[in-house]
Formats: C-alpha cells, structure tokens, sequence
C-alpha cells in the first residue's frame, strides 16, 4: 500500500518551485506582465523582456481624459502610507500623460479600534480638487482624480497590469488604454520613481473632503482662540531604538516644562493624542483649558457606533492642527526644520 503525498507539502513544493522559476527568469532579464485586449476578453499572463524608451516625460503635462493608470496594493497600512501611495499614483499617472484612478483604501483594523473599514477616498479629500506644483515654483496643475468606482466602466479598456519594477516604454503607453502598476506595498520603487526619466518632483495637495471641512470648522467655532498638540505614543512607544526618549519626553511633567515658555497658563489647547489611558492628561488640565476629540460631540461620534472611522478623526484633527495658532509636534523636525518638539528624537509626527 502506497501513502498519498500530503496535499499540503505538495502545494508547499509547488510554490517554492514558482517561486524559484520567477527569480531564474528575472535574473535574465524577463519580466511577467497580465494584459486584456479591448472587450471582453479574459486577461492573459505572459513573459517581456523590457525594455525602449521610458514613456515618463518632463515637463508634466494635461492628462489624456481617455488613458487611464491606477496601482493594485496588497498592503494595509494607516492613512499617510496609503496617502503617500496616492501621490506616487498621480504623478506618474500625469507623467505618463495619464488620467489617474484611485485605488480602493484599505486600511489596517489596529489603526481604527480593531474594525475593519468599507470605505473610499471621498470621505477623506476632495478628489475634483487635485493639485500638482511645481517644485521651482509656478502655476499648479489642477486635475480630477477618478474613484476607484471607476474601475468598473474601464474594464473594457484594452488594459495592462506591470510588475512593480517596471518602466513603462512609450510603446507600452501607447498601446494600452489602462496601465495598473502592481505595487505590493505602494511606496516609491527605486529605479522607477527616482529615475532621471521617472517621477516628476512636482509637490501633489490634497484638499479635505467637504465632510472633513465642515467638521473641523464646527470645532473651530467653537474652540475659538487655540492652540494645537499632537503627542503619539502608544504604537511608537515599542519602537525604543527608534526613538529611545518618547516615552520621558510626552510624560506629563515632561510636556508642561516644554510648554512654559510658549504656552501661557490658561491657554485652550486641543491635544491630538493615540494615547489610551484614562486621565494621561489630567496633569495639564491644572495649567491649560485641555480640550480634546471627545468633547465635541461630532468628533465623539465618529468613534461611536458599529461602524468607527478613526482615519476621518484624524483628517478632522490634523486641520484643526493646521489651524491653531500655536502647533506643538511630538517628534523634532526631522530634516532640521524648526518647530516646537516634545521628544529630542527625530520624526515626521
């Protein structure tokens, strides 16, 4: 009596040997690519060996409104890394002289109490309200970003899906309608998005949804006179060879020393926070008028119910930052720039 090999060792052996037959024919110079002709034809897998003229041009022009080009990501990450991902999606959608398509944002549930999130861009910035400047100064290019809803009206589209290492070559961008990058985490690929004939250095603005800007007006209104600390903690609190003086640097004693000399007693500060203990912040209600998210019953709501939206609380809170008077960040300028820090460690937060 003969044993039947384990099914799953064997998917295991398949895979490796996938894996191994990829990274031969890589190594040689092949790459794999997807396409779909125009209609309703299957899409086909298939092997090109890249190669001609890079399609990515200088300077950044008007988009073709009848070519399009998005990203496929498999990573779920926060709101800034999908928001660095998008911005990497316009301009080079612009420099392929492209319309650009949003992908559908999928978040990591750690960062939104635990839930998962149905969502899309819109709720976040205004996708009619894109702009591109340039890095020497000048006019903005001004542009639409189409919803990941979109996707659905294009899939007729004679379409193409490249690795993440690809450059696209102006025969490619002129053959295919859509061009999907399958970027796996959608961060900037060496040798793609810093090439001499890659991404343009131009600066993209998102503007706030209408719903963010509404909210965040209505707590304006009502803070009056203020002003704004964001102290992170919690998650960063593990990264000890990072930022190895987080933790003393945003204990309360710690933050009011640093606050004197900016901050007169009994000023109204709003603290922008993902610290989680109860009353963390009480000490500071001794000397300034603390207000935070769950004082106002908007914001507060944002966080109730089945269904929270930490990423619209925190699009919310980082305009009200933006708009206060006086801004105080948890981490020092990490290029050198000048600004009011809690920690002496370097960081963007």
């Amino acid at each position: 009596m003969t044993s039947q090999p384990n099914s799953s060792a064997l998917s295991g052996f398949r895979i490796l040997v996938a894996k191994n037959v990829r990274h031969f024919l890589e190594a040689r110079g092949f790459e794999f690519v997807r396409t779909k002709p125009a209609g309703a034809a299957p899409a086909r897998a298939g092997l090109i060996r890249p190669g001609g003229q890079a399609a990515a041009r200088l300077p950044v022009a008007a988009p073709d409104p009848q070519r399009f080009f998005s990203v496929e990501l498999e990573a779920r990450p926060g709101i800034n890394h999908l928001r660095f991902a998008l911005d990497l999606l316009v301009r080079e959608a612009v420099a392929l002289g492209r319309t650009p398509v949003a992908f559908k944002p999928r978040f990591d549930p750690r960062h939104n109490l635990g839930h998962d999130l149905d969502t899309d861009w819109e709720r976040y910035i205004d996708l009619e309200q894109v702009a591109l400047h340039p890095p020497g100064g000048g006019e903005p290019l001004r542009l639409r970003l189409l919803p990941s809803t979109a996707r659905a009206s294009l899939a007729p589209l004679a379409t193409a899906w490249f690795e993440r290492r690809h450059v696209v070559s102006a025969a490619e961008n002129r053959r295919w309608d859509f061009v999907l990058r399958c970027n796996r985490t959608g961060l900037e690929v060496p040798g793609v998005h810093d090439a001499a004939s890659g991404l343009p250095g131009y600066v993209v603005k998102f503007a706030p949804s209408a719903q963010v800007l509404a909210l965040a007006q209505a707590v304006v209104d009502e803070l009056g006179d203020y002003c704004a600390m964001h102290v992170r903690r919690d998650d960063m609190l593990e990264l000890t060879e990072q930022y190895p003086h987080l933790d003393a640097d945003t204990r309360p004693e710690r933050m009011l020393a640093t606050l004197a000399p900016h901050l007169p007693p009994g000023s109204r500060l709003y603290v922008m926070t993902n610290e989680r203990q109860p009353g963390y912040f009480d000490p500071l209600r001794r000397v300034y008028d603390l207000r935070q998210f769950s004082d106002f019953a908007p914001l507060r709501a944002l966080l109730e119910g089945p269904a929270p939206d930490n990423f619209l609380l925190f699009e919310v809170e980082k305009l009200l930052f933006e708009r206060a008077a006086l801004q105080v960040h948890t981490f020092t300028h990490p290029e050198g720039g000048r600004r009011i820090a809690l920690c002496r460690d370097k960081g963007w937060a």
